[in-house]
């Protein structure tokens, strides 16, 4: 969805003068991040030369805790010379393995490290480097949908989801064409318990809320709801792009947008051990034949040439994570956690049918650079099999993941 923002914005801001590209300039100066100065020129040349970038973009659900986890993973490359974009969707539980010894899923890597952590393990996952990056909460996708007056989609199936504020079956999804506003276009984008496709079908309503977003803030009637439409994501998106780049990729990089193409990272799921919680945990395990051809359609895409290899895999034979040999230790209880009410006494419980079937427990650091889960937890609610609903705990605020 923060795809469809900031392309959304480049596009916008190619219609509009004066005043508006100098709100937006503004706007994103306000918002932006501070990168270090050899970066800050190597991406100001970047753009001066009209070269392809990247970026790295995030959808963020705050727990109630205010710890963060990374529901959304997109990586997108712009090509101003094909005038084309390229977008991949990272599964939020692709198991990575860091070079600190962390075995992770990928989405953890935020809480871990923050955005520099995340996007060396993208980085590494896809063997490219990446430009910028942009981080949206899903708050402000809710406030900018609305504000863009609805979104207009086609469902394939119908069904009915929670709301953000965790009430079952508030919205109702019809099959067919319909328009959504953000409360609607966000649990459309998320659900994935119900699809048959999992985790790839709500990867596809994602990239159809990305392309129906773009297309309204493109729409002329957007220019009279430009400054409602920055104040209503202001506080809910974080990126390193800074004003006057982005009047330069307004400038030169508009057309790529006319032609987006979403490449498909297929694997399997399977349960992997993780040492430093004791269990056993359910992670996406790309396959490498994939992987390795997405990587070379990105590597062209952004001109950088069929030997480059990310310095960061620089002496690696693979970049794939070697899940099959996660030191184990000897003694270790490799637990087969159970559903349904008969095992209520044994501290299991029945997965809810609007459950996404998993709860992210919040990471904490320790001095063993191992990432335990917070007290308090049941083995089930560790493991991501127990959700907030099953366990009484007061989820109130963010949505939990469907």
């Amino acid at each position: 969805m923060i795809f469809g923002i900031l392309f959304g914005f480049v596009l916008l801001l190619g219609g509009v003068v004066g005043y508006y590209a100098s709100s937006l300039n503004s706007f994103f100066n306000t918002i932006s991040v501070e990168n270090k100065q050899e970066v800050q020129k190597e991406l100001d040349l970047h753009l001066d030369e009209v070269k392809p970038f990247s970026v790295l973009l995030l959808g963020e659900d705050l727990a109630q805790d205010d710890t963060s986890r990374t529901d959304t993973i997109i990586v997108a490359t712009v090509n101003p010379t094909e005038k084309s974009v390229k977008m991949v969707s990272i599964p939020r539980d692709t198991l990575v393995h860091t070079e600190d010894g962390i075995t992770e899923k990928i989405n953890a890597m935020y809480t871990i490290g923050g955005i520099e952590k995340i996007k060396e393990e993208v980085e590494k996952l896809l063997d490219i480097p990446i430009s910028f990056y942009s981080i949206l909460d899903f708050k402000g996708l809710i406030k900018l949908v609305d504000a863009v007056g609805g979104v207009n989609i086609h469902s394939n199936m119908e069904f009915t989801v929670q709301n953000s504020q965790e009430k079952a079956d508030a919205i109702k999804i019809k099959k067919g064409p319909q328009k959504l506003n953000g409360e609607e276009a966000l649990g459309y984008a998320r659900m994935r318990q119900q699809d048959p496709e999992g985790v790839f079908g709500r990867q596809a309503r994602q990239e159809e809320v990305i392309k129906a977003l773009i297309k309204e803030l493109v729409s002329p009637k957007m220019f009279t709801h430009f400054d409602e439409i920055l104040d209503a994501i202001a506080p809910h998106l974080k990126t390193n792009v800074k004003g006057d780049q982005m009047l330069k990729i307004a400038a030169n990089y508009m057309s790529a947008a006319n032609s987006i193409e979403s490449l498909s990272l297929t694997g399997e799921g399977e349960m992997t051990y993780f040492p430093h919680y004791g269990l056993n945990v359910y992670v996406f395990l790309p396959h490498e034949e994939v992987l390795r051809d997405i990587s070379k359609q990105l590597k062209e895409h952004l001109e950088l040439g069929a030997d480059y290899v990310h310095p960061l895999n620089e002496g690696r034979e693979s970049w794939e994570v070697d899940h099959e040999n996660i030191e184990v230790p000897d003694d270790a209880n490799l637990p087969s956690i159970p559903y349904g009410p008969e095992h209520e006494e044994e501290g299991y419980y029945e997965v809810p049918e609007q459950s996404s079937g998993y709860y992210d427990p919040p990471v904490q650091n320790n001095t063993q650079n191992y990432y335990q889960p917070s007290g308090g937890q049941s083995e089930a609610q560790s493991e991501g099999l127990l959700t907030p609903e099953a366990s009484g705990q007061d989820q109130a605020g963010d949505p939990p993941i469907e």
